[in-house]
């Protein structure tokens, strides 16, 4: 079974608007989520992350490749994704002593006052006598925490050991993991967040992993980041109270009809709602043209969500 380190809080749902029709949500305070392309659903290659393997040479059933709702393809065992339309995938089976690594880099500011890293995992595995030639070692898969370059983990924030002659599936989990629990020190440092895999025996049977939404999330210092607005002139009071941010991704345009190049804007809108709310800035309005979208979203930044032309409806089964 899976082993938690430190404060962890895990489940298998994220939040659903599932069906709801909206026109202004209410701001919350502002999150920045550090990570980058979490979701995987900037485009077909890994982008913004590194998929290793060692030995190089080693043969293996699935590289560290993105898997697209629908796709027919998706590896031993099939699969879909957490949220939005695509997810990262790997088969780990092989060469003995074959260890996977899925991994990016990222910069912790001096002063936030949470830093939390939330993902979703899906394992699968079947290492049954029918498999084992014979098999006596377990497969390993943790989580961690690396410095800068990699290294000796400053933390393991969670394991999962898979012993010979069983088989199982874990189903989509969510993990989400006070970091500044684990690592007071981090604040103002650059580390390396690791998804690791060892398969010590080969022709033991196939396994696959899954993960998505992954996202280090931190806090702004009380004052920072609200999206609060202040009155302006004499004797007109408090002013709007909702900042709209300001610059690129202040106002991020989603039309689920929409096929052609997207970058957000009215013309050239993007055409999933978790691209919208990826690329929306804290403050800023994301203006969802009407239609069904697909996918469970989980928002950690203060937005104004506006319906336009009619309902939008986030959640719905089907939709893109």
């Amino acid at each position: 079974m899976g082993k938690y380190f430190g404060e962890h809080k895990s489940r298998g749902v994220l939040l659903f608007f599932g069906g709801l029709a909206f026109g202004v949500c209410p701001s919350v305070k502002a999150q920045e989520c550090l990570t980058l392309n979490g979701g995987f659903e900037s485009s077909t290659a890994i982008d913004n992350w590194n998929a290793d393997k060692t030995p190089a040479a080693a043969s293996e059933f699935l590289a560290w490749r993105i898997v697209t709702a629908g796709d027919t393809a998706t590896g031993f065992f099939g699969g879909a994704p957490y949220a939005g339309i695509r997810f990262v995938q790997n088969g780990f089976d092989g060469d003995a002593g074959l260890t996977y690594d899925l991994w990016q880099e990222v910069s912790i500011p001096a002063n936030p006052p949470v830093i939390v890293l939330e993902w979703a995992d899906h394992v699968q595995w079947m290492m049954s006598v029918v498999f084992c030639n014979p098999c006596f070692e377990s497969r390993e898969y943790e989580v961690t925490i690396q410095p800068e370059g990699g290294g000796e983990p400053l933390a393991i924030l969670y394991q999962l050991t898979l012993d010979p002659l069983t088989t199982g599936n874990t189903g989509w989990v969510f993990h989400e993991v006070d970091l500044l629990a684990l690592i007071p020190q981090i604040r103002g440092t650059t580390v390396r967040l690791n998804w690791h895999q060892y398969i010590p025996e080969t022709d033991t049977g196939p396994g696959q992993l899954d993960v998505d939404a992954v996202c280090l999330r931190v806090t702004p210092p009380s004052g920072e980041g609200e999206g609060e607005g202040e009155g302006e002139g004499e004797g007109e009071g408090e002013g709007e109270g909702e900042g709209e941010g300001e610059g690129e991704g202040a106002i991020i345009w989603v039309d689920a009809a929409y096929n052609g190049n997207e970058d957000g804007s009215e013309t050239r809108p993007y055409n999933t709602f978790i691209e919208g709310v990826s690329h929306v800035i804290p403050g800023g309005v994301l203006r969802i043209h009407a239609g069904a979208y697909a996918g469970a979203i989980r928002i950690t930044k203060a937005v104004r969500l506006e319906a336009v032309d009619g309902v939008a409806q986030v959640g719905a089964a089907g939709a893109r």
